[in-house]
């Protein structure tokens, strides 16, 4: 689907699906009587007419990246309840005088019509980037990942490893027993990274016991290359570092303030909301698709894909302060499981800690200082879809999800079989599921498949 038809469905989703702005008094009828006996028939009459011809306070809205007066009379007159709109996209993001003329007579036009208005935050997605003028003369706010790198060091032999092209530097070594990383002893870390060279380069490690050993770097990289910041279907660009509070605080600088001082008198009369789009933290890999899409950072194809973690260089004095230990000599655990409870226990805080950064780093701020203008917060987060990909790339997704004030989500399909169809996965079984609208559904391999009024598996 195209990324604009995309936008669209999740405001529409979003706002049909949480009723914040009902009726003007704070209510709404249910046509259900407060005493759980028979709805009263006059109840039944007032539902009809709002379902029928709702205020604009229930129509959804429609998104709009290009505002204009005549576009908001054609949306008022097809009968939504208001728009998601932004200033225009250009070169000239956010400092262009005449889109923002452009976006004030829309807004004015929007409003004046009774209709309710939000800021789309970003230019493209993911939200953060403020379309690269976050990381403009601030490239140490990068997202930044850490790499298990390692080499079997046999008794009495002496190994190096270096540091990978284009990763940053090694900021941690440790020794296990073990011969290779299959066979590693996560328990049995020992701290060589005194050994790191000067430059941290490189560590050598000279294995002086009778016993093989495995020596294993873990080394920093700026986090670009074949994640979800090169993969996404607007644009290739690097991302912020959302484990630090300062990018967060430059992108509130240079778009939420910049629309403050442009439609200031909007807040809270017509403007009542920002949305933010997709802000994540990297957390894994994705296979690189050949869509057309522009290119802001030009992805260099010789950086080896390697295992790695979401990262920023005060995150091991955040975890200590967070859980009275030191992360380093138990990094094993986050790049292999042994099963034990040590290992369990390393894995939970780290994803915490990482998802309580994102939430304190990123939406607190924002959804405070929308409260401080007064607007709400809202928005949504990266593939909330599928479970387990919620601690990459979020850590706990409902506490993140629970900070907006208006908590979003996106709906890639109107139509509900084609939402189950691309969302629902890891399903076990094949198997007969029941019916739906009268006909039969079957449940398949890994995602929900379908075939009407027909038997077995597609």
């Amino acid at each position: 689907m195209k990324r604009w038809q995309k936008m669209t469905s999740v405001f529409l989703a979003t706002l049909m699906a949480f009723p914040l702005f009902g009726c003007s008094d704070g209510s709404r009828d249910s046509g259900i009587s407060d005493g759980g006996g028979e709805p009263d028939p006059q109840d039944k009459i007032i539902s009809a007419s709002l379902w029928e011809d709702p205020s604009l306070d229930d129509r959804p809205m429609v998104m709009m990246h290009s505002v204009a007066t005549a576009l908001v009379d054609d949306v008022y007159e097809r009968g939504y309840g208001g728009i998601v709109t932004n200033v225009g996209w250009d070169t000239n993001y956010l400092q262009n005088e005449r889109a923002f003329a452009t976006l004030t007579s829309g807004v004015k036009r929007a409003v004046d019509k009774g209709m309710h208005v939000w800021i789309y935050d970003e230019y493209g997605y993911p939200s953060g980037t403020a379309y690269g003028l976050t990381l403009k003369d601030n490239p140490e706010y990068e997202a930044l990942g850490l790499v298990f790198s390692c080499e079997a060091v046999p008794a009495g032999a002496t190994k190096t490893i270096d540091l990978l092209y284009g990763h940053k530097q090694i900021v941690a070594a440790y020794v296990y027993e073990g011969r290779s990383k299959e066979t590693i002893d996560l328990s049995s870390a020992q701290n060589v990274s005194s050994y790191i060279s000067s430059d941290k380069t490189s560590v050598s490690y000279t294995n002086r016991t009778a016993s093989d050993k495995v020596l294993v770097a873990y080394m920093s990289k700026r986090w670009y290359e074949n994640t979800h910041s090169m993969e996404n279907w607007y644009v290739q660009q690097r991302y912020i570092n959302l484990l630090d509070a300062e990018p967060v605080q430059k992108f509130i600088s240079i778009t939420h303030a910049k629309y403050y001082e442009k439609l200031g008198q909007y807040f809270g009369n017509g403007i009542q909301a920002f949305f933010t789009d997709e802000p994540a933290l990297q957390g894994n890999y994705f296979e690189i698709s050949e869509r057309n899409r522009q290119v802001l950072d030009e992805p260099d194809p010789n950086i080896p894909v390697v295992e790695c973690l979401n990262y920023s260089e005060t995150l091991f004095e955040k975890f200590n302060a967070a859980y009275g230990y030191d992360l380093k000599p138990y990094l094993g655990y986050l790049y292999n499981d042994d099963g034990s409870v040590k290992a369990k226990q390393v894995r939970i805080d780290f994803y915490a800690l990482t998802g309580e950064l994102f939430r304190s780093n990123y939406l607190e701020p924002i959804q405070e200082w929308c409260a401080d203008k007064g607007v709400a917060s809202s928005g949504h987060l990266l593939l909330e879809e599928e479970l387990y990909q919620n601690p990459w790339f979020a850590g706990n997704m409902l506490q993140l999800l629970g900070t907006m004030g208006i908590p979003g989500t996106d709906l890639l399909y109107s139509e509900p079989l084609g939402a189950m169809n691309a969302a629902v996965c890891n399903v076990e079984v094949c198997g007969f599921g029941g019916g739906i609208y009268g006909k039969e559904y079957y449940v398949c391999g890994d995602f929900w498949r379908f075939r009407w009024n027909e038997g077995g598996c597609v």
